[in-house]
């Protein structure tokens, strides 16, 4: 509900924070997780799927993946939109 969305997004940004520093997970397992839970709590009213291609830019470069501003995660996105949506919904099941 929009009553636990801040609670929620703490809750997250700390498990990342934890995830920093206990470095248990591999950091592409870390990103994924992290989207996915952003993307289910659902913080904005619109703009959360773009925010979350930007956010998954940032944390891939934060763990070192280097290549990512030479692609356009978008334009990956807006070429296979349908699969993306259906693959989407499955991890919100």
């Amino acid at each position: 509900s929009p009553f636990d969305t801040p609670r929620r997004m703490e809750e997250l940004i700390a498990w990342l924070d934890d995830q920093g520093r206990e470095k248990r997970l591999h950091p592409l397992l870390v990103v994924a997780i992290f989207i996915v839970v952003f993307l289910e709590i659902h913080p904005f009213q619109d703009g959360n799927g773009r925010l979350s291609r930007i956010l998954t830019t940032l944390l891939l470069l934060r763990a070192g993946y280097a290549y990512v501003p030479y692609s356009s995660l978008e334009s990956i996105i807006e070429q296979s939109k349908e699969s993306y949506y259906i693959s989407l919904r499955r991890t919100q099941g």
